[in-house]
């Protein structure tokens, strides 16, 4: 006995590429500057920018974080007469 040969069903393969397409394009579009291989001037630059944008967020998040500690201990610390 011989198994019937079953159709493969091509429908889903053009479906997940156009998926996997357009999901890839969204990753190109960012607004990262390429630099070539070698350009140590380049990838320096953007080191330090990353850098300088890491620090502001964490120092905002540092000063939240601050201001919410004071407030808590001012709630628990009693009022003297």
């Amino acid at each position: 006995m011989t198994k019937p040969k079953r159709k493969e069903n091509n429908f889903f393969i053009p479906i997940f590429s156009l998926i996997f397409f357009f999901s890839y394009i969204s990753f190109l579009s960012s607004e990262e500057i390429s630099c070539k291989k070698f350009d140590i001037k380049c990838k320096t630059n953007n080191f330090i920018e990353e850098t300088k944008e890491y620090q502001k967020k964490d120092l905002e998040d540092a000063k939240k974080q601050i201001k919410k500690t004071k407030e808590g201990i001012i709630k628990l610390v009693p009022k003297r007469n």
